[in-house]
């Protein structure tokens, strides 16, 4: 049996030191949501207010890992990558009436344009739904939440529009685990890995997880309960059989479908897929980010028509696995939410 693991999960956000951040709280801009505060009719942009770094959950990875179709590699993936999920304009359109217009760089998200303060760069976006899910980051490099005093958004005619933001919006993780049989050389790192993964802050996301060998089965409570308390309680399963992939993904797709908030999808596996892709799963893959770790002597990513971006673990050890894990999960908490008005 090949050996191959593929890791997938959605988040992003960066900051040069090691402590805990409370992302609990939403913030509110055009119009009342639950939980929130009211502001007034739109964002009212202000340059001097300047926007909070994050902070590191865990010890940022020594070197940057996640490689997209692009050849584009990152210490910290984007969940909706610029070029395929919103486009940054040259400048702010003609249509768009603003006396301040040198002072933001003009984004496309869907059929919105976020304005944004030049000081800083939107670096992950894609409209879901009535949200704009987004990452921004300031000029060196750091990831940031922005404000409302920091954002304009206006709809495809150019009228400016009532918004809201939300720190914190609901975070969904599938996690797929390979059973095949030659995953059994791994069984101990990958156990240290979730283990150490599940004490995180960032994994109050809640989750589901999935195995796979020559079948699929979904453990009981999906997405009923957060990811710590999860994945503190998971168990693997004897390592035998085939390596069913694109089945396990195809299920794991077809069941965020419904899911309220953002939802990415983490693939740990160490073969070549031994089935096929339905015909759905393309079309599904563009909806939920995917992120594989190939753990093993496989360098090759075997999904690269579906996933958002991939990384290689050739000596598949526990500080390198809770290196991707802790990676993408950053990336998703970090992700702010722009709720459009109605």
């Amino acid at each position: 049996m090949t050996r191959f693991v593929r890791v997938i999960l959605v988040l992003l956000v960066v900051v040069p030191s090691v402590h805990a951040q409370d992302f609990s709280a939403p913030r509110y801009g055009g119009f009342e949501g639950a939980g929130g505060r009211s502001g007034g009719p739109f964002f009212a942009y202000d340059p001097h207010e300047a926007a909070n770094q994050l902070e590191f959950f865990f010890q940022p990875p020594a070197r940057k890992m996640f490689h997209d179709a692009g050849d584009n590699v990152y210490l910290f993936p984007p969940m909706f990558p610029a070029g395929t999920y919103f486009a940054v304009l040259p400048s702010v359109p003609a249509f768009i009436a603003t006396a301040s217009a040198a002072s933001f760089q003009a984004y496309r998200v869907g059929d919105h344009y976020v304005l944004a303060d030049r000081k800083y760069e939107i670096f992950s976006a894609h409209r879901v739904g009535d949200r704009i899910f987004f990452l921004a980051r300031d000029d060196s490099g750091a990831f940031v939440r922005l404000t409302e005093h920091h954002l304009r958004i206006f709809d495809g005619a150019g009228n400016e529009i009532a918004s809201a933001i939300e720190d914190d919006p609901d975070k969904n993780i599938s996690l797929l685990v390979d059973r095949s049989g030659s995953m059994d050389g791994f069984d101990q790192d990958v156990t240290t890995a979730i283990r150490n993964f599940s004490s995180l802050k960032v994994v109050s996301a809640k989750c589901g997880i999935y195995e796979f060998g020559s079948e699929v089965s979904q453990l009981p409570g999906a997405f009923q309960t957060t990811c710590d308390d999860a994945l503190a309680r998971y168990t693997m399963s004897p390592a035998e059989g085939g390596t069913a992939l694109y089945t396990a993904m195809d299920r794991a797709y077809r069941g965020m479908l419904n899911l309220d908030g953002l939802s990415v999808i983490v693939i740990l596996s160490d073969g070549r897929p031994g089935d096929g892709p339905t015909p759905e799963l393309l079309e599904y893959s563009k909806k939920f980010p995917t992120f594989v770790l190939w753990v093993g002597d496989h360098t090759q990513d075997y999904i690269a028509a579906y996933s958002t971006a991939h990384a290689v673990s050739t000596s598949a050890s526990v500080q390198e696995i809770e290196d991707f894990f802790n990676s993408v999960a950053f990336s998703l908490h970090g992700h702010q939410a722009i709720r459009i008005a109605p």
